[in-house]
C-alpha cells in the first residue's frame, strides 16, 4: 500500500484505532447478550455480576461461551495495548523510518483485528492455534518495534 511508504507518520492513529477495536469487542458482547434468548441482557450498573451470571450459563450455552470470549478478546487487546503503545512511541522518538513505523502499525492493527475476529468466532480447538499465531505475530510487532528503537537510540547516544 503505497500510503504506508508516504511521508506521512500515521503510525499513531494505530494506538486509538486498536483501542476502538477493543471497545467494538465489548459492544459486540453487550450485542449478543441484547439479542440472545439464551442470556440475560447487559447489567450497565453491575457489569462484573452481569459477567458472572453469564460464566454461570457457559456450560450450557452457545451464546454465553460467545459473549465471554469476546469479553476475553476485549481484555486482551487492552492488556496488551500498553506495551504496544510504549513500543510506537519509542519507535517514533527514535525516529525509526517512517514507511517501518506505518508498516508496523498496520500489521498490528490488522492482526488485531483478525485475532479478535478469531478469538470470538472461534469455538473449536482446533482452530485455536490461528488465533495464537496471530497474538504471537502481534507481539513480534512489538518487539521489533522496541528492538529497533533501542539499536537506533543506542546508535545515536553511543
Amino acid at each position: 500500500m503505497p500510503f504506508l511508504d508516504s511521508s506521512y507518520n500515521l503510525s499513531l492513529y494505530s494506538i486509538p484505532a486498536t483501542y476502538v477495536l477493543g471497545m467494538a469487542t465489548h459492544i459486540s458482547a453487550v450485542r449478543l447478550a441484547a439479542n440472545s434468548s439464551e442470556l440475560p441482557n447487559f447489567d450497565n450498573t453491575a457489569p462484573r455480576q452481569c459477567l458472572a451470571r453469564i460464566q454461570a450459563l457457559a456450560d450450557k450455552s452457545a451464546d454465553a461461551r460467545q459473549y465471554l470470549r469476546a469479553e476475553a478478546a476485549q481484555l486482551n487487546i487492552f492488556e496488551g495495548l500498553g506495551v504496544y503503545s510504549a513500543a510506537l512511541l519509542a519507535g517514533n522518538w527514535a525516529r525509526l523510518p517512517i514507511s517501518f513505523l506505518n508498516k508496523a502499525a498496520a500489521a498490528y492493527v490488522a492482526l488485531r483485528v483478525a485475532f479478535a475476529v478469531l478469538y470470538v468466532k472461534t469455538d473449536q480447538e482446533k482452530y485455536t492455534t490461528l488465533r495464537s499465531a496471530t497474538w504471537f505475530a502481534s507481539s513480534g510487532v512489538v518487539l521489533s518495534l522496541i528492538v529497533k528503537a533501542s539499536n537506533q537510540i543506542n546508535k545515536a547516544l553511543w
